[in-house]
């Protein structure tokens, strides 16, 4: 039997999902920046995402591998 419109739509947003992961969490991540947003402003917006990204620091210093840490050295070190 052939297969109705919404198993077909299932099917193509599946292989959407596991083909293009990066643009789901972009896209998921743009929604919370805008609920963050329009919930908090700009301001209480933005001391959110820092506490969030000192936990994830801190987090990734526990693991052993401080790869923000790295990132923002190398953004503060001179490259000539």
């Amino acid at each position: 039997m052939d297969k109705s419109f919404f198993q077909k739509t299932q099917e193509k947003c599946k292989k959407y999902v596991v083909d293009h992961p990066g643009a789901i969490i972009g896209g998921f991540l743009g929604l919370l920046f805008a609920i963050f947003l329009f919930t908090f402003g700009l301001f209480k917006m933005l001391v959110v995402a820092l506490f969030v990204l000192v936990g994830v620091a801190i987090g990734q210093i526990f693991d052993g591998k401080a790869t923000i840490l790295a990132k923002i050295r190398s953004l503060f070190t001179d490259r000539n």
